[in-house]
């Protein structure tokens, strides 16, 4: 119930291109309103609006809630002016508008598109509304298969150069430099790591109050009993 009218942003959004969804629309609102009258009128002397009152009443409503939506800054039309060298596509900025909305109602999410839409570059959107649109820096931990950790650091760079990103990877002498000289002395905003560096590096991960836990292929933690999963849920995560 608390993100009903979420809901209804999004189909108010599709409903002015589809006239099958606006009549939806008017015939659920009307049923609505009728069964609020009924339970009102509880005296015979009870004013009864009539239809024509009834659909003036509605159409203003609804005219209300379009115009609200399009005041909302956290609702995004276009491609963020701080991601660089390209735009979202529409259906990404969509799918960016999911994730800020998740964000609002403090609920997590799975970003579920098909191969090759665009989700880590959707994900990096979203990172970057935290940071430009409600300042908020981080840190965010990105947890990737192994194969991915370059690929992660690539779009970041690409995409949002200014945001600075640490990759926990290599031999222990080197993780143990990023995590005592650069993770936890906050001189960055993302850490990219892998499933096996967060299982290795448990104990210091977990010291870190992150805003943002993010996992790419996040069915690796479907198995509550896996060891990966269980010490996810051991981080501070405020999202």
């Amino acid at each position: 119930l608390g993100i009903t009218n979420l809901f209804r942003h999004f189909i108010s959004m599709r409903a002015k291109q589809d006239k099958n969804m606006q009549k939806l629309l008017k015939d659920i609102d009307g049923d609505s309103q009728r069964r609020r009258n009924s339970t009102s009128d509880t005296s015979p002397r009870h004013y009864r609006k009539t239809e024509k009152e009834e659909d003036a009443e509605l159409m203003a409503d609804e005219e209300n809630d379009n115009d609200e939506s399009y005041e909302d800054p956290d609702f995004i039309t276009e491609s963020p002016s701080y991601i660089r060298h390209g735009k979202l596509r529409d259906y990404q900025i969509q799918g960016l508008n999911w994730l800020i909305a998740l964000n609002e109602n403090k609920l997590s999410g799975i970003l579920a598109d098909e191969m090759g839409l665009g989700k880590t570059l959707q994900t990096i959107s979203f990172l970057g509304h935290l940071r430009y649109v409600k300042k908020i820096d981080g840190p965010f931990l990105v947890i990737v298969p192994k194969s991915t950790l370059d690929n992660w650091r690539r779009e970041f760079l690409k995409w949002t150069p200014d945001v600075t990103t640490v990759v926990l990877h290599g031999d222990k002498e080197a993780r143990s430099y990023l995590l005592q000289e650069v993770i936890l002395q906050a001189k960055f905003d993302v850490v990219i790591t892998s499933y096996e560096m967060v299982i290795k590096e448990k104990s210091t991960l977990k010291r870190v109050a992150w805003q943002y836990i993010i996992i790419d292929e996040a069915h690796r933690i479907k198995n509550e009993q896996s060891a990966l999963s269980q010490i996810i849920r051991l981080f501070y995560s405020k999202n």
